[in-house]
C-alpha cells in the first residue's frame, strides 16, 4: 500500500493520527501536545503558540514512511521544509538534525 492512512480510514474509519488525537483528548493530555497532533497534517494552520510543535510532528510524519524507514528522499524533503520555515521564523537546528539522522541511519547521504 502506498498510503496506509487511506487503508486505515477505509477499514477503521480513521487513521492512526486521528486515533492518537482521540486518545489524547479522551485522557485530557497537555493542550499544547494535543494541538501539535491536531495540526500535524496542517501545521501552517496551527495557532502561533503551537506552530513549532505542529511542525515537529509534521516533520516526523514526513521523515518516516509507514514501515519506519527513513529515506534520503524524505530527509531532503524535511531539510527543505526546515529551511523554508526558517524564513517564516520557525527555526530548527538543521545541521544537528541532519548529523543525528546520518549517525542513526548510516545509509543516508
Amino acid at each position: 500500500f502506498k498510503d496506509i492512512g487511506l487503508v486505515e480510514k477505509e477499514f477503521l474509519g480513521c487513521d492512526h493520527i486521528e486515533f492518537l488525537e482521540f486518545i489524547l483528548q479522551k485522557y485530557e493530555s497537555d493542550p499544547i501536545l494535543l494541538d501539535g497532533i491536531k495540526y500535524l497534517k496542517t501545521p501552517h494552520k496551527a495557532p502561533q503558540t503551537t506552530i513549532k510543535n505542529a511542525y515537529i510532528f509534521h516533520i516526523v510524519d514526513v521523515l518516516f514512511d509507514y514501515n519506519g524507514i527513513v529515506s534520503n528522499e524524505n530527509m531532503q524533503k524535511v531539510i527543505a521544509l526546515m529551511q523554508e520555515l526558517e524564513q517564516k521564523g520557525v527555526v530548527f537546528n538543521i545541521e544537528i538534525f541532519k548529523d543525528s539522522l546520518i549517525k542513526e541511519y548510516s545509509y543516508l547521504e
